[in-house]
């Protein structure tokens, strides 16, 4: 029985999304070795590299004309391909190295795995049954080599079952599940069903995180739903109050208004009423003035002397000074009218003014309600559209992966540094 950390590690082919890029070094004018050709083509970026694309394929096609039958050179090449993640021209070489059936158990998780990222998921389970059909049966203890095979088609069938339950007919992929279990055997049995385990373990786990995170999303959502909602009820409070501020408003612009029309109507009639008494007065005051105006008359008081001629006002007991003290008496009460009714106009015109200032305070207070009144509005909508997104639920399907937790399940790093190794190990015998 193997470790549960080589499980673990088999485990993390199907736990990750990225790939190591690979490189290589210029072609050396003259040739190289096999040994150092195959190194140069599996070799890590370096500064001095060229492109991936100008360098790798030239490289490959010079060793490839000079050992034209050795196909570990197509399978080095495909590695390179895989970590550029040209998966779909790195499986003809794959393939290319596996006819014949004389492939190791490895190669074939290589092509499984490329068959994976490229989403061909019923050849990977055919493969998968070509892989196990070459497990050796009745050996007396496990080879490592198929060992961890076993344990990489643990997570092939657990991330088909778990993170692509869509992927494949249950059924289809049952009799294929079956049909490899019935391959491995008891001795590879354990390395397939710990591999998968470990799996459903690691999926259990990141659904508890996810459902935490969800919850956590939750309770937020519920906190800006309060917030929203305290703000909705605070914004449409304001604007009960900014509407009977602005009907207020309305309403003492309205009483000013017909006030202000009311006096000045007054007014004009006041001060019709004014000039009718002034006029009055005035004809009074002439009628006085020539009533008092002095006049010639004969003083003698016996006619048989002669004519004395005196120029004086009427003496007082003449009857025109006494018409004339009449109609003084009669225009000081109307001058006494004249001067209540000019205090009155001046009355009049202060309201006026008044009305007039208190008319401009209304239309500005009015102004400024409804500014309040808009923008109250706006917030209130703004709230309740936080609101009703708040309102809406979060679509989470029980049993099936974010897209997040998918990705991470599907594609794992490819073992690229222990497949160089091996590669490499051909080359050096």
């Amino acid at each position: 029985m193997k470790s549960g950390k080589r499980t673990f590690r088999t485990t993390l082919w199907l736990a990750g999304g990225c790939a190591l890029a690979v490189w290589t070094e210029p072609v050396l004018a003259g040739g190289l070795d096999l040994p150092t050709g195959i190194s140069r083509l599996l070799d890590p970026i370096s500064e001095e590299a060229k492109s991936f694309e100008s360098s790798a394929p030239q490289q490959y096609e010079q060793l490839k004309q000079r050992f034209p039958n050795d196909r570990r050179l197509d399978y080095a090449y495909s590695l390179a391909l895989i970590g550029q993640r040209k998966y779909r021209e790195a499986l003809p070489l794959v393939s290319r190295y596996l006819e014949g059936g004389r492939g190791e158990p490895h190669a074939y998780c290589t092509k499984i795995w490329v068959l994976l990222q490229d989403r061909r998921y019923q050849d990977a389970l055919n493969e998968a049954v070509t892989l196990s059909s070459r497990f050796p049966q009745g050996a007396p203890s496990p080879e490592s080599r198929y060992y961890e095979a076993a344990e990489f088609l643990g997570t092939v069938f657990a991330f088909l079952e778990l993170a692509r339950p869509g992927a494949i007919a249950p059924a289809r992929r049952l009799e294929y599940k079956n049909r490899v279990l019935a391959r491995l055997g008891k001795a590879y049995r354990p390395a397939f069903d710990q591999a998968r385990s470990a799996v459903v373990g690691q999926l259990a786990e990141m659904q508890d995180k996810n459902e935490s995170i969800q919850r956590g999303l939750a309770a937020k959502s519920e906190e800006r739903k309060g917030r929203a909602q305290a703000s909705l009820d605070a914004d449409r409070q304001r604007l009960l109050d900014a509407e009977e501020t602005q009907q207020a408003s309305t309403s003492q612009l309205l009483d000013a208004q017909r006030s202000l029309q009311q006096t000045q109507q007054e007014l004009v009639t006041l001060n019709h009423d004014r000039a009718q008494l002034g006029a009055k007065i005035a004809m009074l005051q002439a009628q006085i003035s020539m009533i008092l105006t002095p006049v010639t008359y004969d003083q003698r008081t016996d006619p048989t002397l002669p004519t004395i001629q005196v120029t004086a006002p009427p003496p007082a007991g003449d009857t025109r000074t006494l018409r004339a003290t009449a109609l003084a008496m009669t225009m000081a009460g109307l001058s006494r009218q004249a001067l209540g009714m000019d205090r009155k106009i001046l009355a009049y015109q202060a309201r006026i003014a008044e009305l007039a200032g208190k008319g401009e305070q209304e239309l500005d207070s009015l102004a400024e309600s409804e500014a309040e009144l808009e923008s109250t509005q706006r917030r209130a909508k703004k709230a309740e559209y936080q609101l009703n997104r708040g309102n809406k639920p979060t679509a989470v399907r029980s049993g099936v992966l974010s897209e997040k937790m998918s990705t991470f399940s599907t594609y794992s790093p490819f073992p690229y540094s222990q497949e160089r190794k091996r590669v490499l190990s051909w080359f050096a015998k």
